[in-house]
């Protein structure tokens, strides 16, 4: 493995901060290394593994929810009553022209909403993210009707699965797309035995990731130095490269 901590550059969550990942590229094949990165708070796309690793800042942290325990809010209830007319099909993740679309539109509605920096993306970039190396993930689409309106990716490994992204159809906002497909995470960890769903990172201060601390109870992953990041990884693979 080779190790490497990326070089200071603009934060995409405080845009006053710069960021920095402790990441390095690997193929995992094997459920309980995958399972603890999970639990150590990792991300990846496809074999992209990565952690924030920032020197003055600590905003970010993993959060996770314990699904054996979480009961929907008020509100939680009525965006599931609103959306019970969708339809979710599941399946190994694959690339399609649509999906493609349905992705930079949903980019582009939240460059012009939240500020988000505008990507674009092509088949081979949706490969390399959704697909490559995502060895213990599963797609669901969701339906309204024939018209494919949401995309989601999770991985499943042990007890921890992890909500890897989902987009979906701008013109679908007002459903809270996004609320409802954590919660149907939910549903699907409860239904496999999974203990915990990870959200990725969690930040009061980012409109994009506040919101995740509404799924209670969770649990938020203390913030490590790079030291005690690395002597996670020793323990996880053994030796490596930094």
């Amino acid at each position: 493995m080779d190790l490497y901590l990326e070089h200071p550059h603009p934060c995409p969550y405080l845009p006053e901060q710069t960021c920095q990942n402790l990441t390095f590229t690997m193929l995992i094949e094997n459920v309980s290394a995958t399972e603890k990165l999970l639990t150590a708070g990792f991300r990846h796309f496809g074999t992209h593994w990565f952690i924030p690793a920032c020197p003055e800042c600590s905003a970010c942290q993993g959060i996770f929810i314990d699904v054996n325990t979480f009961s929907p809010s008020k509100s939680q209830r009525k965006i599931i009553n609103r959306n019970s007319d969708l339809r979710i099909e599941r399946s190994a993740p694959s690339v399609t022209a649509e999906k493609v679309t349905l992705l930079n539109q949903f980019q582009k509605s939240q460059t012009e909403c939240i500020g988000w920096n505008l990507l674009e993306h092509d088949e081979r970039d949706y490969f390399d993210g959704f697909i490559k190396g995502n060895h213990f993930c599963e797609e669901y689409q969701i339906y309204d009707g024939a018209k494919l309106i949401g995309v989601g990716f999770l991985d499943l490994a042990g007890s921890r699965a992890s909500s890897i992204y989902f987009f979906y159809d701008p013109d679908y906002r007002h459903r809270s797309l996004g609320t409802w497909s954590v919660i149907s995470e939910i549903d699907t960890c409860k239904s496999r035995n999974i203990s915990f769903l990870h959200l990725g990172l969690w930040n009061s201060e980012c409109p994009s990731l506040a919101y995740k601390n509404r799924f209670e109870p969770y649990k938020l992953i203390p913030t490590r130095t790079i030291q005690e990041t690395v002597d996670v990884l020793s323990e996880i693979f053994g030796n490596f490269q930094r």
